[in-house]
């Protein structure tokens, strides 16, 4: 992916479209939404249109990520490549072929598709979350075969096509696009369908949440390498009972519905560690950190008013991306932030966003936090 020339971010410049597109050629659409909270559809519209951005957290997070890209807390996906080299090991008692042209038995793939993949073909989303699951049990599922839970919902989900189990994957090399009519049904399994999305989807309400739900609209979307128009069109009554068309996204809802504490998703950091840092801090090494670290005083380091910061406190406020992502980068560099104060980047990001709109920071010591209503 080739790089835009890098925009200003200092305290001259307020955060806008261009900042968002500079930070598209180094991550893709789905992991910028995973760290910002920034839904697919309101980054085309910031982007296309240039648009400043209100939220000072948000400003924060693209204002450090535009300098060190490396800090971004994503979690490390394997790859088709990965999978190559594990297939090169499989004995051959293992019940499927594993020699490299039958890669996309194990992908939710056509042939054709694990071919370009080989070649270096870009990498969906989906099936790179897919291999890293998949690679999670390898070792376990060579050893076990045909009775290892993953090999049986790769089998589930083949049957549940009307397909003859695995063996008409394997004689594939790969999954079929369209799959035999209900009459040609083998054997019934339980396909795969929008009703499955809405199980896991974490709604914001708690009344509206299944009890097994796991995942709020960002992580899933991130999980399964879609936007938020595809689960909207799956979920719709018209629709939520139709099998998904895509057998690696289905695959990955199989697994998660049985071991959803293994999805690759970010390790951050809470708003309650932050608190307990900060509270050290401030019996320990007040005068070393470049923010209050007064309970009271919270919103000046995570770019909000009091108003949210009590909802955090009383936890009545949700998971936020944005804040969660925060948090994450100011705690990971703690020790830094004490010993070079007001000099570290994320105090210089801090200060900077504020001069953007026109604060100083004693505007926002004094306000508790952060004004919605500013200067600029």
């Amino acid at each position: 992916m080739e790089v835009s020339p890098k925009p200003l971010t200092d305290h001259t410049t307020r955060i806008s479209g261009k900042h968002l597109t500079y930070l598209s050629s180094i991550f893709s659409g789905h992991e910028i939404q995973l760290i910002t909270g920034l839904y697919h559809g309101d980054m085309s519209r910031i982007t296309s249109q240039d648009l400043t951005i209100d939220d000072p957290c948000v400003c924060f997070i693209i204002r450090t990520l535009i300098e060190k890209p490396e800090w971004a807390p994503l979690p490390k996906l394997n790859c088709h490549a990965d999978l190559l080299k594990k297939m090169e090991t499989v004995s051959s008692d293992f019940p499927l072929n594993t020699s490299p042209t039958y890669s996309g038995v194990f992908i939710g793939k056509s042939a054709a598709t694990a071919f370009n993949l080989s070649k270096g073909s870009p990498e969906m989303l989906a099936v790179s979350v897919w291999i890293t699951l998949l690679l999670k049990h390898w070792d376990e599922m060579v050893a076990e075969g045909k009775d290892h839970f993953m090999y049986k919902l790769l089998e589930d989900e083949a049957f549940s096509r009307n397909l003859n189990g695995l063996n008409t994957i394997v004689l594939n090399r790969g999954w079929p696009k369209k799959c035999p009519p209900d009459e040609e049904r083998v054997e019934f399994r339980p396909p795969v369908t929008g009703r499955n999305i809405k199980s896991l989807l974490r709604h914001r309400r708690a009344s509206a949440t299944p009890s097994n739900a796991q995942f709020d609209n960002v992580e899933l979307q991130y999980l399964l390498g879609s936007f938020m128009a595809y689960l909207t069109t799956s979920m719709r009554p018209g629709n939520i009972d139709m099998q998904l068309t895509d057998a690696t996204r289905a695959l990955i809802i199989r697994y998660l519905e049985m071991h959803p504490e293994n999805a690759p998703l970010p390790k951050l950091k809470t708003f309650e560690e932050l608190q307990t840092r900060l509270a050290q801090l401030d019996k320990s090494r007040p005068d070393e950190f470049p923010f209050p670290c007064k309970s009271s005083k919270l919103g000046v380091i995570l770019g909000r008013g009091p108003t949210t910061v009590n909802s955090l406190k009383s936890k009545s406020r949700k998971h936020m991306p944005a804040i969660s992502t925060w948090i994450t980068l100011v705690l990971e560099n703690m020790e830094d932030l004490l010993n070079e104060g007001d000099q570290h980047l994320l105090a210089q990001v801090v200060r900077d966003e504020a001069i953007s709109r026109g604060l100083t920071m004693n505007d926002i010591f004094l306000h508790n936090g952060w004004p919605k209503k500013t200067p600029l």
